[in-house]
């Protein structure tokens, strides 16, 4: 794959000193009922199709993109990819090279657009039910659309991995996995109180990213968001995994790797970036010689709902 452009942060709407999980970046996709529109990408790494459709769910009007492999044999994996606040689901699949990734890889990949620009991950209410509405939604279309209802992921990154946190949480009996970037699991809002995720129904593994310089979503408590070593024990200890990680440093400290859990069973990785922001991890990548867009699909993809 080629090099992945730095996905910065376009929240311009959140509170001095406060958090912007529900900011920008990654984002979920599934097919729509009804015609859809095609998007030819003939400069992508890999010539492929976005299809735009339209879902209504509970009276709410729903937008998403989807890539589908072509005479791929079905079922086939899903992975729904979240943007953060203020963006969409095109420009963030395309700005990652997910849409790369599931052309080379043979998975379906879904990215729907949030309400309003925003993901509600951690505000519990009638917009959050609504937004988990949606997802239960899209996951009854699974089959249709040509996936394994056992072989679905979500990712995102931001407000989007925020997102995909809550996700994992509320929806752990259907969804096999998460990866979630530039976010965690719970935040100080403006007024001091306190918002995090219930626990997960069943022990849903989970990849984490983070940039160890991030000024939007702190990798420590600078934002108001839970440290990030914390949020990766917090939902370790609650899939059985354990609190103690085992510790890996690659490019001479530059990427931190803490793995928590045996090999074969429900584990959490915290891959941290010593000199990354707030973005998606493709010019460190480059800079490092590594690749998450592959780590993470390796994670995800060897964990199946029974």
């Amino acid at each position: 794959m080629s090099m992945v452009r730095r996905t910065s942060c376009k929240c311009t709407s959140v509170p001095a000193g406060m958090d912007c999980r529900s900011c920008i970046c990654i984002t979920a996709l599934l097919m729509a009922w009804g015609c859809t529109t095609i998007t030819e990408r003939p400069n992508a790494a890999v010539t492929t199709q976005l299809e735009n459709g339209n879902m209504t769910v509970g009276g709410v009007d729903w937008h998403y993109v989807m890539y589908k492999p072509q005479g791929a044999k079905t079922p086939l994996p899903v992975l729904i990819a979240l943007h953060g606040r203020g963006g969409t689901g095109e420009p963030f699949v395309e700005d990652s090279q997910l849409v790369d990734l599931a052309s080379e890889k043979g998975f379906i990949l879904i990215a729907p657009d949030a309400q309003d620009g925003q993901w509600q991950d951690l505000d519990k209410g009638p917009l959050q039910g609504r937004d988990l509405a949606f997802f239960g939604a899209l996951l009854d279309s699974v089959p249709s659309l040509g996936g394994d209802p056992k072989r679905v992921y979500v990712t995102g990154f931001s407000n989007g991995g925020g997102m995909t946190f809550c996700l994992g949480a509320a929806l752990s009996e259907r969804i096999a996995a998460i990866g979630s970037g530039g976010a965690s699991v719970a935040a100080l809002d403006g007024n001091l109180v306190y918002h995090g995720l219930p626990d997960p129904k069943r022990p849903i593994p989970a990849i984490i990213f983070h940039g160890m310089k991030d000024d939007i979503s702190g990798y420590d408590m600078r934002t108001f968001t839970l440290p990030l070593p914390e949020a990766a024990r917090w939902w370790s200890k609650r899939i059985g995994a354990g609190v103690t990680p085992r510790h890996e440093e690659r490019a001479g400290g530059a990427l931190l790797v803490d793995t928590f859990g045996a090999e074969g069973s429900p584990q959490v990785v915290l891959m941290s970036y010593r000199d990354m922001g707030h973005s998606w991890p493709g010019f460190e990548d480059f800079q490092l010689h590594t690749n998450f867009n592959e780590e993470l699909w390796a994670f995800l993809s060897k964990y199946k709902l029974d």
